[in-house]
């Protein structure tokens, strides 16, 4: 009996079988959908994790820690990877995918906020995005809608607190992560890849 060899590329078997961005946020916001009744003495979140991603623009540019700020910048073979925590924000519509996000110790998170010239700006506080999510609050300054965007294989994040505002890289190489207009100079768009 003849039995036929798979001759796709493994590579090519790993994309098929890849999530897309908006599939990955479906898990997330079931696996983390609050809990009405909750048993006394059961400590619910002690046994959850934020989910990490490796993040990187569309130009190949990873989001790294350097100095306590976050850059985009190339990834090599002695630069520490920094993985985002990502959890969901169930006090928003979970239509919308409204998310934390944060660096992978979990203690610093992304926030909008609106800089010394009035424009909104990124930046990272120090406050645990575990907090954050056991918080019924909106928070919106530390809320991001995501989505698939452009392809499959891609993904973009609105700031809540600012709409139209995208977390956003520069063009440059080792340049702050920021918040910019979609369609502008910078680039709104990004690869990811899970990692826990």
């Amino acid at each position: 009996m003849y039995t036929p060899i798979n001759l796709a590329p493994l590579w090519w078997r790993q994309q098929a079988s890849r999530k897309t961005w908006d599939q990955e946020m479906a898990e997330l916001f079931c696996e983390f959908q609050p809990i009405s009744t909750p048993t006394p003495g059961i400590n619910l979140y002690s046994e959850r994790q934020p989910r990490l991603y490796r993040i990187w623009d569309i130009s190949q540019k990873f989001l790294l820690l350097m100095n306590n700020i976050l850059i985009a910048g190339p990834q090599t073979s002695s630069s520490p990877e920094q993985l985002m925590a990502v959890l969901p924000n169930n006090a928003l519509d979970p239509v919308r995918q409204p998310i934390f996000m944060g660096l992978g110790d979990e203690t610093l998170t992304l926030a909008s906020v609106k800089a010394a010239d009035g424009r909104p700006a990124l930046k990272l506080m120090e406050r645990s995005i575990m907090d954050l999510y056991r918080n019924t609050e909106e928070s919106l300054s530390f809320t991001f809608y995501s989505r698939t965007d452009g392809n499959q294989e891609t993904c973009c994040f609105e700031s809540a607190a600012f709409p139209g505002w995208f977390i956003s890289t520069s063009n440059e190489l080792n340049k702050p992560v920021g918040l910019s207009l979609e369609g502008g100079s910078r680039i709104t768009i990004f690869y990811f890849e899970r990692k826990r």
